[in-house]
Formats: C-alpha cells, structure tokens, sequence
C-alpha cells in the first residue's frame, strides 16, 4: 500500500511525495516484505520522475506509471525476488501462519499462484469484515443497519437488510427486510417473472422504472446461492430452469 501526498507543483515541478510504503499481511507489523525492499521500491519509484524531469527539461505524471509497476508485479521482476513466476522470497512467519489457515504451504521458493491465492483470500476476509462492522443505510426500509445483519447485492452493490440464516446471527428475522424481499421474488418466480427477481432497492426500482425492461438486465448478477437462501431449494431450482429455457428459446 503506498499513500502519497500530491504537492501543488506536481507533475512539473515536483514528483508525488511518498507518505508511507507497506507490504502487510494483517496488522501494519506483519510486512511480508523486509525494510531494505521497500527503501529500494521507494528509490526506484521517486527515480521514474527524476529520469523524465532529466530527459524533458521538466517533470512529468508518473502515478499511473507508479501504479503499473507495482499492481503487476513488475517490480518483484526488478527486485529479483520473482523469477519463472515463482517468488525466490522466504516469507515472514506472519504470512505462513496466514497460508496455513488458507490450507497452503509456503516454503522458500514460494509458487507466485500461490501467494497470490493466499493474499486474494486474506484480501475477501478483510472487506467481509470490513463490511460487517460498517453501518449502511437499506436499500428497503432505508433504515441504518450493520453490515453483519445485510447481504451487498452482487451487480448493484445496493445493502439490504436481510439477515440470512445463520447460526452466528442472533436477529429477528421477522422484524427485517427478508419477509419483503422472499415474498417478492416467490411471486416472481412462482408466475416464472424472471425480471422481477432483481434488487428491490429504491435506487434500482427507480432506475428500472425509466428503462426498457426487456433491454434492462434484471437479475443483476444475483446468483443461485442467494436466491436459495431468500426462496428455498425449490424455487431456486425453478427459477434456473426457467432461465435455461428462456436462452434456449432466445439463443442468448
């Protein structure tokens, strides 16, 4: 993570001032990379705009360029601490702990799918929790709720407040969002209303309203998994029956 300051005579005059500079695994103590890297990745990214200023007579934007090198991992290439994509780096024991609660097994010559895996699962934790501990306001009841008591709906982004099932929630089902929505999208799928299982949101009930419906893409990404958990195993297995048919018959 790399936080900057942008000073008023940037790009031309000045480069991007460089705040702080990690490389974590959980808490800002657990860097999965060793100090003298990150000085030499700090080196090298203030160089890219001394090189520019030197050639051009005069600073040039360089945060994209900052960006790209280290977003694609380019310069685990320079630093040679990634060769054949596999990461010639003993991690830290903060990261092994990490992939080993992540069932992996990292060792010296670490395998770069693999610490990426372990990252990007650690990555989905982070913003779960995130999320949980977050107020939003429902899409529905425009209530302020915990995001440990919503579901995000997949596409739109819009909170519900509808707390599914779960042995490690104690909320009272009856008194949030989930009787309105599972009565919606029953009806919906019980007259095989395929458009109408779609977030019931007042942002996207509005956004729909000034769309044509059959161009409108309806579900908005809502998966199997969560109609099965707002409607029961039948109905779920109902509405992916009548989307089968409806590409069939559409060649969509």
């Amino acid at each position: 993570m790399v936080e900057l300051r942008i000073p008023a005579l940037y790009p031309i005059l000045e480069p991007p001032e460089i705040i702080s500079l990690q490389a974590t695994v959980g808490s800002e103590a657990d860097q999965w990379l060793d100090k003298p890297y990150l000085v030499e990745i700090e080196h090298r990214l203030e160089t890219m705009w001394t090189e520019d200023k030197a050639a051009a007579g005069e600073g040039s934007g360089v945060i994209w360029r900052w960006w790209e090198w280290i977003g694609s991992g380019e310069c685990l290439y320079d630093l040679g601490l990634l060769k054949d994509d596999v990461l010639r780096y003993a991690p830290p024991a903060s990261f092994c702990q990490l992939a080993d609660r992540c069932r992996l097994r990292p060792v010296g010559d670490t395998p770069m799918s693999t610490f990426y895996t372990a990252l990007k699962t650690y990555n989905a934790s982070q913003m779960q929790s995130d999320f949980e501990k977050t107020a939003f306001s429902c899409g529905i009841c425009l209530e302020d709720r915990k995001g440990k008591s919503c579901i995000q709906m997949p596409g739109c982004g819009c909170v519900l407040y509808v707390p599914l099932p779960s042995p490690s929630r104690d909320v009272c089902l009856t008194e949030s969002c989930l009787p309105c929505l599972s009565a919606c999208w029953t009806l919906a799928v019980t007259e095989g209303s395929l458009e109408n299982v779609f977030c019931p949101s007042v942002v996207c009930t509005k956004e729909r309203a000034t769309k044509d419906r059959k161009a409108d893409n309806a579900d908005k990404g809502v998966t199997p998994s969560l109609v099965e958990s707002v409607v029961g195993k039948t109905l779920r297995e109902r509405w992916e029956r009548i989307k089968e048919n409806r590409i069939i018959e559409t060649g969509e």
